[in-house]
């Protein structure tokens, strides 16, 4: 593919990482556009069949192949509230709009767009409406130069991985109703949680039409950058999610087989091993912190969520461990402060339900001193005056709601657990000394979280974040060593 036929698409915002080119085929297939009537094969055939005279239950669920009671219900719990049908199973005028719409949609199906990995031969579980092609800037050594905006002049330069010799064999209809399938169920997800920022919408399954014959050979722009969890990640090129799990593997493959591209991913895969598989790879580093969990921490396996939560932590301190200073990023360690704080919370909250604070010790209208009076007469076993003048300025609210739903963020869980001390004479903590307890660097760890999350301008050092991250460890181990 020479220079005046390479075509490259964008479809995602810029992300700080390492940027590539990943070679697609994309196919075209018709299907009902998204914002068309959202009634099923069924409604559809039933209206038809009314409008040309068949009106009895019956003699419909003949002709479909279906039965009686099952055309029944459609009728009466679908057709007629939405006002398609009167109680005589004739159409409305509505009805009547509504078939003439179905039928001129069949007319007006549009396209899809699907994705085919050109290593792997698989679909990507992703669909799109529309192709943002993107325009090179300029050309250097024979590769493309982007520019992201002409105010800024900000160019990007992608590793471009090159098309494989070996051809690909098209896509069947049962891959492509898979397919678009996953790729509904992400988009759904998506828009579920309220995550989703991209323009991908979902199409029904029941229309698609057969494969475009025609295909276009291009290059995606996809990105990699660090995972606190998984140590890297692989941005979704499509922007339905955050990551592109169905990626990593032939990223990583890839990687294996191109020196240039194992150069350009250094950064986040450190030196890739030839000699291990995508698999083994994966299983090790999980293997590790399972081991971990199981030896170390078995006493806290009744927590909900804390064995996912440390695991996590684990891995993230492996991961930096791992690197070394010269590879640190700043990001990897604000990710394992974050993770840290997690920890903790889950853990708080998981005291406060098995060791609960009574509703009635703290009111809602307290004032600082008030919260500062009532640690000094409950917790100066656990607290230093430092420790306690942290504490008082929080809302005396935040306290209540988390003692009563065991919920919120660290300072108030804390409080609340710190209250509860003295009411549960077999609460785990009560008989940890102040160094134990160590109050003061959950305060530390939760303001080194504050600053990571809110764009303070402070950039988390690796020192900092293993210090956070080996005292919470600690923390749980001194934990589950009293829980035994």
């Amino acid at each position: 593919m020479d220079a005046s036929t390479e075509r490259y698409l964008s479809f995602g915002r810029p992300v700080k990482g390492q940027s590539f080119l990943w070679p697609v085929r994309i196919w075209k297939v018709l299907a009902p556009a998204p914002n068309q009537a959202a009634w099923n094969l069924f409604q559809r055939t039933i209206m038809g069949l009314l409008s040309t005279g068949r009106k009895e239950p019956q003699q419909i669920a003949d002709w479909m192949k279906i039965e009686p009671d099952m055309v029944r219900y459609i009728m009466v719990s679908q057709l007629q509230p939405n006002g398609w049908i009167d109680t005589r199973a004739k159409l409305t005028d509505a009805g009547k709009r509504q078939l003439e719409d179905a039928l001129e949609q069949r007319r007006e199906l549009g396209l899809v767009y699907l994705f085919q990995d050109r290593f792997s031969g698989q679909l990507w579980p992703r669909i799109s409406g529309r192709l943002r092609w993107l325009q090179p800037e300029r050309r250097e050594n024979g590769y493309p130069v982007f520019r992201h905006s002409r105010n800024t002049g900000k160019e990007e330069k992608p590793f471009r991985l090159e098309v494989p010799k070996k051809d690909i064999s098209p896509p069947n209809m049962e891959d492509i109703r898979q397919c678009v399938q996953q790729a509904n169920n992400a988009i759904h997800n998506q828009t579920f949680r309220g995550g989703l920022e991209c323009e991908q919408q979902e199409v029904r399954l029941d229309e698609i039409e057969q494969l475009d014959t025609g295909y276009v050979d291009a290059w995606v722009l996809c990105r990699a950058c660090e995972d606190g969890i998984q140590g890297w990640r692989i941005v979704d090129p499509l922007g339905v999610t955050e990551d592109a799990d169905f990626m990593r593997e032939q990223v990583y493959l890839q990687a294996q087989q191109h020196q240039g591209f194992a150069r350009r991913l250094k950064p986040l895969l450190g030196d890739v091993d030839l000699s291990e598989s995508w698999q083994q790879v994966s299983d090790s580093l999980i293997a590790q912190v399972d081991f971990t969990l199981f030896t170390e921490f078995v006493a806290l396996q009744h927590a909900p969520y804390l064995s996912s939560y440390l695991g996590a932590l684990l891995r993230q301190l492996e991961m930096l461990e791992a690197q070394g200073p010269d590879a640190y990023h700043f990001e990897m360690g604000e990710a394992l402060i974050t993770q840290g704080q997690k920890v903790l919370e889950c853990c708080f909250q998981w005291m406060l339900s098995e060791w609960p604070l009574p509703e009635k010790f703290i009111s809602r209208g307290w004032r600082s001193d008030d919260i500062a009076t009532a640690l000094r007469s409950v917790g100066t076993t656990w607290l230093t005056e430092a420790d306690i003048d942290n504490l008082q300025r929080q809302k005396s609210g935040a306290i209540f709601y988390a003692a009563k739903h065991q919920t919120g963020s660290i300072r108030p869980l804390l409080t609340a657990v710190i209250f509860s001390l003295q009411r549960h004479s077999d609460h785990p903590l009560a008989s940890t000394t102040t160094e134990q307890f160590n109050t003061g660097q959950i305060l530390k760890l939760a303001d080194a979280r504050n600053q990571a999350a809110h764009a303070s301008g402070k950039r988390a050092s690796r020192a900092l974040a293993l210090e956070h991250g080996y005292f919470v460890k600690q923390w749980l181990t001194t934990l589950a060593g009293i829980l035994r």
